[in-house]
């Protein structure tokens, strides 16, 4: 009986393995939307439009990730894995395991996703009025990062929606909106011409105004281009433009050097933002799949309005500050990231093109949490 059931078994594995041959063969994974081991500094900042965002990709990968091991395993605290060399942090620690999980392909970031869809991110930020006569302002963005095969697989192009929501907390001038609203698209497309050149262009077409009046002065167009050098495995630099589409600061450079001298640290040096990183290894954080990170950056934030006046006239408001953050970053690859950020608000502005009253709040502090999934 046993003779007859193997017989039967072998018979179905010889009628079905033609099929799930050719249906392995017509799964294509949506290729890498970025270079491989992430061309652009990967943080993010909590809108497109401000200038601090400018060189970085919607994925988070470190650079000169170790390949995985050529089969499944799985690796408990103190064991002795083949070809897989264990943080001294993992040894230590009793919840540490690496999950048992199928080689990765190489040729795909970390954290892309098959398909068009690949991020969802949130934002929200609090900046303290500092008193009752003066600003405080609530900012909260909310993004969808898609992918499409256009010009090429191997060079898709990043499709962003996205809307944000300003709460003025505005005592001073009661005829100006409490509420301001960001509804934008950018596209944007990166390349790595070689294994030193690589290049970044976007551009940022939206709506953004008190949504109570209709002009055309709403409608903005910025964007930005940038290119990034790699001599070393270690060092590389940065040199770029952006255009805002502001009434101040319409035209902004961008530049500067990143230093990796391993996968724990990166110093960022990098104007408008700024970043040094150095990761943490906590419990339950010690693979390349789960991470902490504490950082001390820099920002350049503010966006453009087109608002209405209680008098029935239309003006543009600008508002610009600089912004100096520490935070904490958890990424994990396949779950939901997250961050909190402190940070000192300082070199406030508001400006109108109706007016050369320029009013300049307190400097003040700031709380912002994001989220990405």
């Amino acid at each position: 009986m046993r003779s007859v059931y193997r017989r039967l078994a072998v018979l179905l594995a010889v009628t079905l393995a033609p099929g799930v041959a050719g249906a392995q063969e017509s799964v294509v994974p949506l290729p890498s939307v970025a270079p491989q081991t992430g061309v652009f500094p990967g943080h993010m900042v909590s809108h497109p439009d401000s200038a601090a965002e400018l060189p970085q990709p919607f994925f988070e990968t470190p650079q000169y990730r170790q390949p995985a091991p050529p089969a499944p395993y799985r690796a408990l605290p103190q064991a002795i894995v083949p070809n897989q060399v264990l943080p001294e942090a993992c040894l230590e620690d009793p919840v540490c395991q690496l999950p048992l999980a199928p080689p990765r392909n190489p040729d795909l970031p970390p954290d892309a996703r098959d398909g068009m869809f690949q991020k969802l991110l949130f934002t929200a930020a609090y900046i303290d009025p500092e008193s009752t006569r003066d600003l405080g302002l609530i900012e909260m963005d909310l993004r969808m990062i898609l992918a499409l095969p256009i010009p090429s697989r191997k060079a898709p192009m990043l499709i962003t929606p996205g809307f944000g929501t300003y709460f003025l907390q505005w005592p001073r001038t009661p005829d100006l909106p409490s509420q301001l609203y960001d509804a934008y698209v950018q596209f944007r497309w990166m390349y790595r011409w070689n294994p030193a050149i690589a290049t970044d262009f976007a551009v940022t077409p939206g709506v953004y105004s008190d949504f109570e009046q209709g002009t055309d002065e709403a409608i903005r167009l910025p964007g930005h281009g940038a290119l990034l050098w790699t001599w070393t495995p270690q060092w590389q630099a940065l040199v770029g433009c952006a255009y805002l589409d502001r009434l101040e600061n319409n035209i902004l450079p961008i530049g500067g050097l990143i230093w990796t001298p391993n996968d724990d640290v990166k110093y960022e040096m990098v104007f408008p933002q700024p970043k040094l990183a150095h990761r943490v290894r906590w419990s339950g954080a010690c693979t390349d799949d789960t991470q902490d990170w504490i950082y001390l950056a820099g920002e350049f934030g503010g966006s453009m309005w087109a608002v209405g006046r209680a008098d029935g006239s239309t003006t543009r408001m600008d508002y610009r500050d600089w912004r100096l953050l520490l935070g904490i970053q958890r990424k994990a690859i396949g779950r939901l990231d997250y961050r909190f950020e402190l940070g000192y608000v300082f070199d406030r502005r508001f400006l109108y093109d109706t007016s050369p009253v320029e009013y300049e709040p307190d400097d003040t502090f700031m709380v912002r949490i994001g989220t990405v999934y």
